[in-house]
């Protein structure tokens, strides 16, 4: 007898603990999303900060006269419209171009192209990012032009993988975007950046534990840009939804959507993953909705066709999901309102039995006095 009071002394004890650990994580993951929800609510404050240094950008543009002034200025204005605005990247790029035939400099045109690639592939025009890479001879140039022009190969191939989604075009992309990433680690000489291009590899090869170890020494480290923790924590959170840890994957998400909203970037995939995660995960159908249609909104305010396509097949589904959510509260609603209703309906019944009852015990006592 004693040992089946043991049992179930542990038995309740692991339930309790069990308990407090889940409310536990779940608070977490409020707190965490509480965060995310007053950034987001700051969204308009952070954009007037970037369009101050935008404006002040094309000031000093109309102000200059030196053609390798234009060039720098033309390519610091594609560097903060990139993943913010693709037309405004688009024509900055092009003109940066342009000014570098001007100089009649072949290395800053190549950097030009290379630059004019990468915002092509970002807005997902993969077949013509890909031709002006391909016009490109890199073999005489430096180093860091070399490092720039495998970096955007690679990144173009790892994208081409995610938009196939299929086994076989997507591994054959996968290698191909791997090996222009070993020359990305071969040449680049920061020890963040190349940390962050190691876990990117390791990603796509499916070595997620070599990956989680490269993020997450790169994410504990200082100086780090909002862009750059924004796209480390998001292939973080990635690699742990694939591993089922959804606590921590959420929480990587959440980390790298709010680095997104304080640098700008509207191209942009972390507020969509978190969004899917937490309505497949969570059935938190309201806050899904929420990020879902951000998450929308950004990719058509930057005019990235493959993310509009990406979050466009999400978005139905979690609109279905808030709407049935909805509707079942309404029934539940209706429900309650109907039972309060018979409630009362009941109580009266038995009010005017009790008023029947003791009319009758008020009767039979006057008669009884009478008597």
């Amino acid at each position: 007898m004693k040992k089946y009071k043991f049992i179930f002394f542990i038995f309740c004890l692991f339930l309790l603990v069990s308990s407090k650990s889940y409310a536990s994580s779940n608070q977490l993951i409020d707190e965490s999303l509480d965060k995310l929800d007053i950034e987001i609510s700051r969204r308009n404050v952070y954009l007037k900060q970037k369009q101050l240094v935008i404006d002040s950008l094309e000031n000093q543009l109309r102000k200059s006269c030196v053609e390798i002034c234009k060039y720098h200025l033309y390519s610091s204005l594609s560097d903060q419209y990139c993943s913010f605005i693709y037309d405004s990247a688009f024509v900055y790029t092009q003109k940066m171009l342009a000014s570098a035939v001007k100089l009649n400099d072949q290395s800053k045109q190549k950097t030009a192209k290379i630059k004019l690639s990468f915002v092509l592939l970002s807005s997902g025009l993969f077949t013509e990012a890909k031709e002006v890479l391909e016009n490109i001879d890199i073999k005489k140039e430096s180093d860091s032009l070399k490092l720039n022009y495998y970096s955007v190969y690679a990144r173009l191939y790892f994208d081409l993988a995610v938009y196939a989604d299929d086994s076989f075009y997507s591994d054959k992309y996968k290698i191909k975007g791997s090996l222009y990433q070993d020359s990305v680690i071969q040449f680049e000489q920061d020890p963040e950046l190349k940390l962050a291009a190691m876990g990117q590899r390791d990603m796509k090869k499916r070595e997620y534990s070599t990956a989680i170890k490269d993020y997450e020494t790169l994410l504990s480290k200082d100086g780090l840009t909002n862009h750059e923790i924004a796209i480390a924590a998001s292939s973080l959170g990635y690699i742990y939804s694939l591993k089922g840890e959804k606590d921590k994957a959420i929480n990587a998400l959440v980390i790298a959507a709010i680095a997104d909203i304080k640098s700008v970037t509207k191209e942009t995939v972390a507020l969509r993953n978190l969004a899917s995660m937490l309505f497949t995960y969570d059935n938190n159908f309201q806050r899904a909705y929420k990020y879902i249609e951000i998450a929308y909104e950004d990719a058509q305010f930057y005019h990235a066709r493959h993310r509009i396509a990406e979050v466009s097949s999400v978005l139905p589904i979690i609109q279905k999901g808030r709407m049935d959510t909805i509707e079942e509260q309404k029934n539940q609603y209706i429900r309650f309102f109907i039972a309060m209703c018979l409630l009362v309906i009941v109580g009266i019944v038995f009010l005017f039995i009790i008023i029947k009852q003791y009319r009758k015990l008020s009767e039979t006592k006057d008669i009884i006095l009478k008597s």
